[in-house]
């Protein structure tokens, strides 16, 4: 009997619809969804499961599965925590191996081990798709939730079960947890008096870094610039535009749209400290984002 019940509760409502066109109703948009709880509320067993903050949850997960982009998602007030933690740059630390990883054609991606970090010294990759941790398989799994499951303790370890690129068969990486802390700019001179900029993400403070790092690298004898940008994903769109004021004197940077409201024209500041900087910007196929703006 319990498996005919959701097939009665569609017949109903599916009458009530019917009578309400009938009779030249004008039901509100939601009034579908509020009787459709109502009738739960009063016939389903498991009624623990039908608490306003599950069935707002689920409200929201079926929304975004319509809409079926990769790159909008619903971060409850934890994940969200987190997430503003990576982007305010103000060197976040946490316990887990050391990579980002992105949606890529509905696969969890590796984008970057993050350097001298124990994901690349167990041998993860750019482009690794991890298809299980610890032994569970993450078809279906949102991002931030396979980003749960990797995370752990420090000196904890996590399985992988990784395809690298061009491979046939997965494999299986075991990668030991550490302390991780995020910064997003690495810099250094190297002795053919080249500057080398290594810029990991574009968050709220990746654009003073990188001045800082111009400043310090032409104080000792910098006469051309390398800005590795490979594996960065991206990050705020005023990072990119505050990125590129540094290097390029005038011009339009790129355009914001927003339905019902008008363009958002965003133009580097004209106030940079490297227009004389003979340049090279290292991309690869994992700069996404404020990457390839700035590229």
């Amino acid at each position: 009997m319990r498996f005919l019940v959701p097939l009665f509760v569609l017949k109903m409502f599916a009458a009530i619809s019917l009578a309400a066109v009938a009779c030249g109703g004008d039901p509100s948009p939601m009034a579908d969804t509020e009787e459709v709880v109502d009738e739960l509320r009063d016939i389903y067993i498991d009624q623990d499961a039908l608490t306003d903050a599950e069935l707002n949850r689920a409200a929201i997960q079926g929304i975004l599965e319509y809409l079926d982009d990769p790159y909008t998602s619903y971060l409850d007030p934890e994940r969200y925590e987190e997430f503003a933690a990576s982007l305010a740059g103000t060197g976040e630390v946490f316990e887990g191996i050391g990579a980002e990883v992105a949606v890529r054609d509905d696969n969890i991606m590796i984008v970057g081990p993050l350097p001298n970090s124990p994901a690349i010294r167990a041998g993860v990759k750019p482009g690794d798709i991890v298809l299980a941790v610890d032994g569970q398989s993450v078809e279906g799994f949102d991002l931030l939730a396979v980003v749960e499951l990797i995370r752990g303790p420090k000196d904890s370890t996590v399985v992988l079960t990784i395809l690298h690129v061009g491979a046939l068969r997965p494999v299986e990486i075991s990668v030991v947890r550490d302390t991780i802390e995020l910064t997003s700019v690495f810099a250094r001179i190297q002795e053919s008096g080249v500057g080398y900029i290594r810029l990991n993400s574009f968050d709220k403070v990746a654009v003073a870094g990188l001045i800082t790092g111009i400043a310090d690298l032409r104080a000792e004898g910098m006469q051309g610039l390398i800005l590795d940008l490979r594996n960065n994903s991206g990050g705020l769109v005023d990072a990119a535009v505050g990125v590129l004021s540094e290097f390029v004197p005038e011009g339009l940077v790129c355009t914001g749209c927003n339905p019902g409201a008008e363009e958002d024209l965003r133009r580097v500041t004209g106030e940079g400290s490297a227009f004389d900087l003979p340049l090279v910007v290292l991309v690869n196929a994992f700069s996404a984002s404020a990457s390839e703006i700035v590229a």
